[in-house]
């Protein structure tokens, strides 16, 4: 009897370790992705194509610091949301084994949209301020033009449809399979992440600039609230695990 009562311990206390780790990831995934958020309509936008082409060229000569600061927060933000589907997955693949191959499945495809992600931003940082510097200096449309629109492009293509598709999949297979887990609002507002994340990516394809402004402006939030929810209900379980 000792001895199941020390197992069931131990599993209660491992379950509980699980739960807390999720909630940890969510909140620095919620944070991150709120800074990131910020970051993108007070400092990246004025690079984008949201922006006049002049005045796009003009700040990445300028403000390439700014620049560069504002896509880290991006990388970051990738890290977070692997770390956060991974931390989501061990929590509800615990002792059951089907779950956990598709949750394994759903951070794999995440894993894969990161290196996307990040390779994309990259790009970003690394070519499209030199690039823009060249044509400034020539003070006319010139080579450097065509392709600097065309590595912007590849790397929208790349981060808003690519990457960004994945990673509405990854959400919607961890949604699906947790259905009953969670409350209906936590629940809607994962649902809004992946539809919106949809929508982001059509956008991207289709070189819809309101489309990604609207997108974006749902999507954010969306996941900002539903990472929140998340944490909230793990905290929870947390507890449960440790006085059960």
């Amino acid at each position: 009897m000792s001895e199941q009562k020390e197992l069931a311990g131990s599993l209660n206390e491992k379950s509980a370790s699980l739960w807390k780790r999720l909630y940890v990831a969510s909140v620095i995934a919620a944070l991150v992705h709120l800074i990131a958020g910020l970051c993108m309509v007070t400092i990246l936008r004025y690079g984008l194509d949201t922006a006049d082409f002049a005045d796009r060229l003009i700040f990445l000569t300028q403000h390439n610091s700014l620049w560069i600061m504002g896509w880290l927060t991006w990388n970051v933000a990738a890290v977070s949301i692997l770390y956060f589907y991974f931390c989501f997955a061990q929590a509800h693949a615990y002792s059951n084994n089907l779950l956990a191959r598709i949750l394994r499945f759903a951070v794999l495809l995440t894993a894969g949209a990161m290196l996307i992600d990040i390779s994309a931003e990259i790009i970003e940082m690394g070519i499209l301020p030199d690039l823009a510097q060249k044509i400034l200096a020539q003070q006319r449309i010139n080579m450097y033009t065509e392709k600097f629109l065309t590595i912007h492009r590849t790397a929208v293509i790349m981060t808003g449809c690519l990457a960004n598709g994945l990673y509405s999949i990854s959400a919607a297979l961890l949604i699906y399979v947790t259905r009953y887990q969670y409350k209906r609002s936590v629940q809607a507002a994962g649902w809004l992440v992946v539809t919106s994340g949809a929508w982001l990516s059509l956008a991207c394809f289709t070189n819809s600039i309101a489309g990604m402004m609207l997108a974006n402006v749902i999507l954010i939030p969306a996941l900002v609230v539903w990472q929140i929810g998340i944490a909230l209900a793990s905290d929870e379980r947390s507890n449960h695990s440790l006085n059960h």
